[in-house]
């Protein structure tokens, strides 16, 4: 899971700072996890979105993106 708060969209929404770049960066840890570990199940990433109102004290706004980056263990290259 990858989590992402913001305590305003002046720059984007929360959700938009888990770019491309990031989401490759995310795959790339967990191959490099799963690799190391003997698991054969499919996986996934989740994002969780914060964005927190404007005294900063309470989420204003949570938004869950389900499947941010997926993979299967069995379509792993062999290290």
């Amino acid at each position: 899971m990858e989590v992402k708060t913001r305590r305003s969209t002046l720059f984007g929404a929360a959700e938009e700072a888990v770019s491309r770049a990031k989401g490759q960066r995310l795959l790339r840890c967990a191959e490099h996890y799963l690799a190391e570990r003997p698991l054969d199940v499919p996986w996934r990433v989740d994002v969780v979105a914060v964005t927190i109102d404007e005294k900063g004290t309470k989420p204003s706004r949570v938004t869950l993106v389900q499947n941010a980056v997926t993979g299967d263990a069995r379509d792993k290259p062999e290290r």
